[in-house]
């Protein structure tokens, strides 16, 4: 299928970093430095994998939220005083469901304040829990040799479909992993309304770069020439990537079916090889793509948060996972 290139100055394909959580989604002065480290970790770091403009664009993003106050960060609290709380962050792919399961725990628990920080990214929410300004970091990745040094536990507590996702009015339902391979790639520029493909990339050295790379060697290549192409929108976290894939018409990305359901976010998660990427389809095998989350505390937690972690296992959060599109780690 042949078209017209979408003009290259139209606006819509260029970096989102006004839009990102250097600025935007970070809503507290105490968080904020924690999730600017780590984006300039994983980018002006390896100026090979991003633009000039990408990376002149953080460090002005930076020096803005070093100098601007943002709005309070949100609170999910019982209407009782709040004597105790519980700060929680990290991965974006996780947000919704800490949030959900915080409302349940201070149902009954009205000394409890739960404070669910805004999409910090996996580094961010590790290096807060270590500073101490969280209770709670939740990855979407294991810790790494560093990090165990340090004195945490950390747990892999669900699994939840790995999706690439359009938008809802979008057409297209399903599709093939060679088909995915040419809308990333560029191979494929329209889809079936005359939409463009507009894919939204996450960085070289994300976690779910590396979970579409190991799909298959054709969207290995997909990825590697995506990031070599002009105009490439690159979102550093898993709020921004689903911030992105609401706002870019066309636009195709990755995400999880958590995210989607728990955020109720406007976005279509598609069917593989006619495989539709739900939990039960996961657990039988069919649907082979996953993203696990891992829940991390310091070994010197409190009592509060420590049974919290233990709420994260209680049956009624188990019935919540199902409806939100995960399940347990420790499930066959």
């Amino acid at each position: 299928m042949t078209a017209a290139q979408p003009a290259p100055d139209d606006g819509v394909d260029q970096l989102a970093i006004g839009r990102s959580a250097l600025t935007q989604n970070v809503q507290t002065r105490g968080f904020r430095k924690f999730k600017t480290r780590a984006i300039l970790a994983s980018t002006t770091n390896r100026p090979e994998h991003l633009p000039a403009s990408f990376r002149r664009n953080v460090l002005v993003a930076t020096a803005v939220a070093a100098m601007t106050a943002l709005s309070s960060p949100l609170l999910y609290a019982a209407d009782a005083p709040q004597q105790q709380e519980i700060s929680i962050g990290g991965t974006g792919a996780a947000i919704g469901l800490m949030k959900a399961i915080g409302d349940d725990f201070v149902r009954t628990r009205p000394g409890v304040r739960i404070q669910v920080v805004p999409s910090l990214g996996s580094g961010g929410g590790v290096k807060a829990l270590v500073a101490g300004a969280l209770q709670i970091a939740v990855t979407s990745r294991p810790l790494t040799d560093d990090e165990r040094a340090k004195p945490l536990r950390a747990v892999e507590y669900v699994r939840t479909p790995f999706v690439f996702v359009v938008q809802r009015n979008n057409p297209v339902s399903g599709v093939s992993l060679d088909e995915i391979a040419d809308a990333f790639s560029g191979r494929r520029k329209t889809w079936p309304d005359g939409q463009p493909v507009r894919p939204v990339l996450r960085p070289l050295s994300d976690v779910d770069t590396k979970l579409v790379a190991d799909i298959s060697p054709a969207l290995q290549q997909a990825i590697t020439t995506a990031h070599q192409l002009p105009g490439k929108n690159i979102a550093i976290t898993d709020t921004d990537i689903a911030d992105e894939l609401e706002r870019v018409p066309g636009a195709i990305g990755t995400s999880t079916l958590l995210l989607v359901r728990a955020e109720q976010r406007a976005l279509k998660p598609l069917s593989i090889g006619g495989v539709e990427p739900t939990v039960d389809n996961m657990r039988r095998g069919t649907y082979r793509y996953q993203k696990s989350i891992y829940v991390i505390v310091r070994n010197d937690a409190p009592p509060v948060v420590r049974a919290f972690v233990e709420h994260l296992q209680s049956p009624g959060v188990a019935s919540m996972l199902a409806k939100l599109g995960a399940i347990a780690a420790s499930t066959p």
